[in-house]
């Protein structure tokens, strides 16, 4: 035994070792002492569809997807005026992330209701934390 085979060997034996040297039992004789079962493996059985088969299962995919109304007449929203629509809009992702990327929160447009959980306004785009320098006053 060497290395981490030796320190898993103390482990188990309690650093006793006259019993690592009686009990244990080396990688390969293990191998013969306990073989692998072989596990039968079951033919792989193929199920061909018919096309009516295959036309109920698009059919039953088809009832699950939600129908878009193509006519419904769309109401813009102004996400810099209306202060719920925003909050309900960006409570989940930002919804200017070129913005929020290259120049950050403090300069997108719909900053002042935004509920974005990444929202970080003291972020500098080059990702440092701003510095509160702090005033020196000189003597003269």
């Amino acid at each position: 035994m060497k290395g981490v085979g030796i320190y898993h060997a103390m482990k188990n034996f309690d650093n006793d070792v006259r019993r690592i040297l009686t009990e244990s039992v080396c990688k390969s004789c293990k191998k013969i002492l306990n073989p692998k079962e072989e596990v039968e493996k079951s033919p792989k059985v193929i199920h061909i569809e018919t096309p009516e088969e295959i036309e109920a299962r698009r059919d039953k995919i088809r009832a699950t997807i939600p129908k878009i109304d193509f006519n419904r007449v769309r109401e813009p929203i102004n996400l810099k005026k209306d202060k719920e629509a925003c909050a309900e809009h960006t409570h989940f992702a930002c919804n200017n992330p070129q913005v929020y990327l290259d120049l950050g929160c403090a300069s997108c447009s719909i900053n002042k209701y935004c509920a974005c959980p990444i929202k970080d306004v003291n972020r500098i785009p080059d990702g440092r934390a701003p510095k509160f320098k702090k005033a020196v006053i000189k003597p003269k």
